[in-house]
């Protein structure tokens, strides 16, 4: 068994969570522009940084050779999410390759509309990823207005 099937098994056995903190994680920066500018980014993503993204042929690349790696593995940015369409290209890119990354880290900022957020969590299962890391800095959200609505569900 190669060390990327050892994660996969350990990802859908014990959840990405647990996986992680068992293999360790390597990820893909997908780009530094970000939504947000948070206290804890070690790689100094914001909103101010040059609007570029990685091609979806890159990120597959890069997917693939940290699945070598016998790690977890997640696409990150900056936001990877401010790039959907590129996203979207690369993780279809990824699931025909066998690649896909085990999770996507996000600030959720775009998740603005219910039918939205379960069309984007939707299409990422159905291409082969299993997870989600919400990544946020407490200091906007202190100022944020917090509206709670529940999922309708479907």
């Amino acid at each position: 068994m190669s060390r990327r099937e050892s994660v996969d098994r350990r990802v859908d056995a014990v959840g990405v969570a647990k996986a992680a903190g068992a293999c360790r994680v390597a990820g893909v920066l997908f780009s530094y522009r970000c939504t947000i500018a948070c206290k804890h980014c070690c790689f100094g993503c914001a909103q101010q940084r040059t609007e570029a993204a990685m091609t979806p042929q890159q990120c597959v690349s890069a997917l693939a050779l940290l699945h070598e790696t016998g790690r977890v593995v997640h696409i990150a940015g900056g936001e990877a999410m401010l790039y959907w369409d590129r996203l979207v290209e690369a993780l279809q890119l990824a699931g025909e390759q066998d690649v896909a990354p085990h999770f996507i880290e996000t600030n959720c900022s775009f998740a603005v509309r219910d039918e939205l957020v379960r069309n984007r969590f939707s299409f990422m299962a159905r291409h082969g990823v299993r997870g989600l890391y919400a990544s946020a800095d407490p200091s906007p959200q202190a100022c944020a207005r917090i509206r709670r609505k529940a999922l309708s569900s479907q």
